[in-house]
């Protein structure tokens, strides 16, 4: 890995955030960074419980690391009972439900391809491939800011993209896969934008 090796030779940390990863990860097999980090001690792997699990709210993660350096640098800034027995509870309970992990990646696949679909069959359209339930969606005759008032005027809440670093202008919104009826109206709109523009 070209880049782990880099930061290797330089003495840097190299910090992956797999918030989405289980939306990637396979039913027989996780698909993570972590398989390096044997290999790498200076890799960091980082995953949560807010994302497919549906747990937000209990600000629950877990960290991937060999290197018993940083995990100790780690625990010395870390804050005495950084979250509850509850919280701790609940993603124990909700980890070791993993036919509900598979059930939410599958039914978010078939979700997520509807939508891209849907945005290749219009020109105006562009919708960047994705393996998670977030997707990067931009219109070509609509600048970032004028396609934000559009979804806003429909009811459609997004974030504009337009400011982040090598999106600059490019007009990228993106959007969340959601249930059937909000994917449908969030496709309906974007078929009245694509004739009006």
């Amino acid at each position: 890995m070209p880049l782990l090796d880099a930061a290797k030779k330089q003495g840097c940390c190299v910090v992956v955030d797999e918030a989405y990863g289980e939306y990637t990860d396979q039913d027989d097999r996780v698909v993570s960074c972590a398989r390096y980090a044997g290999e790498y001690p200076n890799l960091m792997v980082l995953r949560t419980f807010s994302k497919i699990y549906g747990l937000p709210s209990i600000r629950v993660g877990y960290l991937i690391c060999s290197s018993a350096d940083i995990r100790t640098g780690l625990q010395v800034y870390c804050p005495y009972f950084p979250v509850t027995w509850f919280s701790l509870y609940l993603a124990q309970m909700a980890f070791v439900d993993q036919d509900y992990v598979s059930d939410s990646r599958r039914i978010n696949r078939m979700r997520r391809d509807t939508l891209q679909e849907g945005f290749r069959e219009m020109s105006d359209f562009r919708c960047l491939s994705s393996d998670t339930n977030p997707l990067m969606v931009r219109h070509a005759g609509l600048t970032g800011s004028k396609l934000s008032d559009a979804f806003a005027s429909h009811g459609i809440l997004t974030a504009d993209l337009g400011n982040m670093t090598g999106l600059n202008g490019r007009g990228y919104h993106r959007i969340t896969v959601r249930n059937e009826a909000d994917n449908t109206y969030l496709l309906n709109v974007c078929r009245e934008l694509h004739s009006d523009y």
